[in-house]
């Protein structure tokens, strides 16, 4: 209403100056009138005929002022007003005239249609945005994010309203340096686009998934940075994917391929053994076909269970643990094999028990010592996440794991002069790393190896841990302790 009211107001001043200079003229004419003349009556109709005329010109131009110009202009104003307020549908009337207004409705009428195109091309993109598998968010200048779309929900686990006025830092894993870092913020700064195609993230949950990732700046008409743009994908799957590849390349080639080599040598030398040694040939060899046939089986299993996903469902940590140590020990009774577990339950967001047998047979078939030791070790990590880390620990007092054999299992790549001797570690580190979880080697002291497992939980159990039977009457050095005192 008050715009409408200024434009009457603007156009009314025109009428209010001409009534002005009519009042003046009214003026002059009743002064005229009122002073004695010898004028006749003639000179007096013909002053009144001219008030009369003039008052006349001036309604007939009132309401030609409020036909043309009030009224196209209300109607342009009420218009624009519908576009603005979302309706763009709205069609500006384009005037027949060759004049201001005219111009004007015209002009409105190409603007609308630019501001139309526009906003059509921002939908779209916005949702090409939001349906892209790839997570996308923007920055202000400081780093404050301002937009998320559902890939970036889907992938970080972080909610849209978990992420707006938050810092990309929320998805830092601490796995690079502050450095690293550093060199980001310089690239992107100075106006550069910084790519990176195996970044480690955490996500809120806790999980850890390698991102093939780009940051770019955003800047102004003129050159400078308004804010940051970024491109996320999750290739955590792909990673895994390529690494199956060439391990399982490299055992069929090498492995399988030296097995064979070596049982056909010793059919050589069975057909020109006598018969008292055929007996021990036939053995070796059979042992090379079952060792051929154990390596076969352990490949399917681990293609079969990481395409199917089976290692994703879920279990309860410490009744897996103690399946684990029942089955190890009838399986190896000469092994002594401990579990320390926590007094809550936790669940493991994994076929966790897979995972620990192949470490715990794995700490047994490699023990060099007539007594093999293994512990497994189940605790509860704090991290500045929103989500507490299960830390699983399988420590042995075997040789250790060659150096070489470390470095591939934590850099996740093999190369021509260094791989890892078979798949089972390699299964647990997909597996791990398919959870968002991690793996470190590291020694023992005096001698032995120590895996230790990060994954994030499914849930943490309020409640306490059943005790087995062992637990139940093994002893409790505290307790004696206090006692004997």
């Amino acid at each position: 209403m008050y715009q409408d009211f200024n434009i009457r107001w603007k156009a009314g001043t025109h009428l209010g100056l001409i009534l002005l200079l009519f009042i003046g003229s009214l003026s002059a004419i009743w002064w005229f009138l009122q002073t004695p003349t010898h004028h006749g009556i003639l000179l007096q109709a013909f002053l009144i005929g001219v008030f009369g005329g003039g008052l006349l010109i001036i309604i007939l131009l009132f309401v030609a002022i409020d036909r043309h110009v009030v009224r196209p202009l209300e109607q342009m104003q009420a218009e624009v007003q519908s576009i603005t307020r979302g309706d763009i549908d709205t069609s500006i009337t384009v005037l027949d005239r060759n004049d201001e207004i005219g111009r004007l409705s015209y002009n409105l009428a190409e603007m609308k249609d630019q501001v139309v195109s526009t906003v059509k091309e921002t939908k779209k993109f916005q949702q090409a945005v939001e349906q892209a598998g790839h997570a996308v968010y923007l920055t202000d200048s400081d780093g404050t994010i301002e937009y998320v779309n559902p890939a970036f929900e889907e992938i970080t686990k972080y909610s849209e309203d978990e992420a707006l006025g938050a810092n990309p830092r929320i998805l830092q894993s601490g796995h690079h340096p502050t450095t690293y870092y550093e060199e980001l913020w310089d690239t992107i700064l100075s106006g550069e686009v910084w790519e990176e195609d195996e970044f480690v993230n955490r996500r809120a949950t806790g999980e850890l998934f390698f991102a093939d990732q780009t940051i770019a700046p955003i800047t102004s008409k003129n050159d400078e940075i308004t804010g940051f743009v970024g491109v996320m994908a999750d290739r955590t799957g792909e990673r895994v994917r390529d690494q199956q590849a060439q391990v399982l390349s490299r055992v069929l080639r090498h492995n399988l391929r030296t097995q064979l080599n070596l049982i056909d040598g010793y059919v050589k030398q069975l057909s020109q053994a006598e018969a008292a040694e055929r007996s021990e040939y036939v053995q070796i060899i059979r042992d090379h076909i079952e060792e051929m046939e154990s390596i076969s089986i352990k490949a399917e299993r681990t293609v079969r269970e990481l395409q199917e996903e089976v290692y994703r469902e879920p279990q309860v940590v410490s009744a897996a643990v103690e399946r684990v140590c029942a089955k190890m020990e009838e399986k190896y009774p000469k092994a002594v094999i401990t579990a320390d577990l926590p007094e809550f339950e936790v669940n493991a967001p994994v076929t966790i028990e897979s995972v620990l047998e192949e470490l715990v047979e794995n700490a047994i078939e490699h023990n060099d010592q007539d007594t093999p030791e293994v512990t497994i070790r189940v605790t509860q990590e704090e991290e500045e996440t929103s989500q507490p880390l299960i830390h699983i620990t399988v420590a042995d007092n075997g040789p250790g794991i060659p150096e070489d054999e470390q470095a591939v299992i934590e850099q996740g790549e093999e190369t021509p002069l260094l791989h890892g001797s078979g798949l089972g570690l390699w299964f647990v580190h997909w597996v791990v790393t398919l959870a968002g979880g991690e793996i470190t080697i590291s020694q023992r002291s005096p001698r032995g190896t120590r895996m230790n497992l990060k994954l994030p939980p499914e849930s943490v159990s309020s409640f306490s841990r059943p005790l087995s039977a062992e637990e139940h009457t093994a002893p409790d050095p505290q307790r004696d302790n206090k006692t004997n005192t």
